[in-house]
């Protein structure tokens, strides 16, 4: 249910009210210097240097049922963009809507993504 493209966030793509909140969050006018581009520079996770993901772990889930946090939007967005340059690069689908427990039904598999992060 991660939000990974600032933009797509912003653009209303999922939840409508991302657009506000972000307006709000980062001073966002319209105006020069005050742009949505200008204030949002090197925030959003999609469009960061791969290298800032090099070597490092990653597990996203996402469901086409999820209305706020589109998979397609987010999740497969951000694993197109970084994997290839990461230790590890996991996407998980879930089927349930935003937040849903069965993102969490696979805890084993959890569990032994976290014990590689910390053996690291």
């Amino acid at each position: 249910s991660g939000v990974c493209s600032l933009a797509n966030a912003y653009a209303g793509i999922g939840d409508p009210g991302f657009t506000a909140n972000i307006t709000t969050a980062y001073g966002i006018t319209g105006s020069a210097p005050n742009t949505y581009a200008l204030l949002t520079a090197g925030y959003d996770p999609v469009l960061r240097s791969t290298s800032d993901y090099t070597s490092k772990r990653y597990r996203f889930t996402g469901s086409a049922s999820d209305p706020t946090a589109t998979k397609a939007s987010h999740m497969d967005v951000m694993t197109a963009a970084i994997s290839g340059v990461t230790a590890e690069c996991v996407s998980v689908t879930s089927t349930g809507g935003h937040s849903d427990a069965s993102q969490y039904a696979d805890t084993a598999a959890i569990l032994a993504f976290v014990a590689r992060c910390v053996a690291d």
